[in-house]
């Protein structure tokens, strides 16, 4: 079996978008199934510490069409954003 590296030609990955704080360069990482939780997510990451998750996600309740959901459940499904997980991730200040 051929292994592709392609966007569409392995079917078993989801691609994941992310970056820490709104301003800062994304990076990206695949992981295996579609059903991706936070806790895979965050067991991918390399900076560890106190974080909240944002991830874009499709809704027109508010007119938008699209919005980030912040999501602190370790065993959500992370939501798709046209067949990829794409995440914000803010840092808890500790006042």
């Amino acid at each position: 079996m051929e292994n592709t590296s392609s966007s569409g030609g392995n079917s078993g990955m989801t691609k994941i978008g992310y970056s820490y704080g709104e301003s800062s360069m994304p990076y990206t990482t695949k992981l295996p199934g579609k059903n991706i939780t936070l806790k895979q997510f965050k067991a991918c990451l390399f900076k560890k510490g106190n974080f909240k998750y944002f991830f874009k996600q499709s809704c027109n309740e508010f007119g938008t069409g699209v919005l980030l959901e912040e999501i602190d459940d370790d065993n959500a499904v992370l939501p798709l954003w046209e067949g990829k997980v794409l995440c914000i991730i803010q840092p808890i200040n500790k006042d």
